[in-house]
């Protein structure tokens, strides 16, 4: 019993990693509603070393003239 309980609040506290690629996910830049909407990846560092990896989804600036 006890082992089913470490396993169940452990996959909770610190779930398992999966890797993916973010394109297949989120392209680069898509258009939803007739507008250009970008994908921005950045990293942020961490004070133990290891990185972040986050983004920002915004529309793109277009200049039409």
């Amino acid at each position: 019993m006890k082992e089913t309980f470490d396993r169940a609040w452990k996959g909770v506290i610190a779930p398992q990693k999966y890797k993916y690629n973010i394109n297949a996910i989120c392209p680069r830049e898509q258009v939803i509603d007739q507008q250009i909407i970008e994908r921005i990846d950045f990293i942020v560092p961490k004070d133990d070393g290891k990185n972040i990896s986050a983004m920002i989804i915004k529309q793109k600036n277009t200049n039409s003239t």
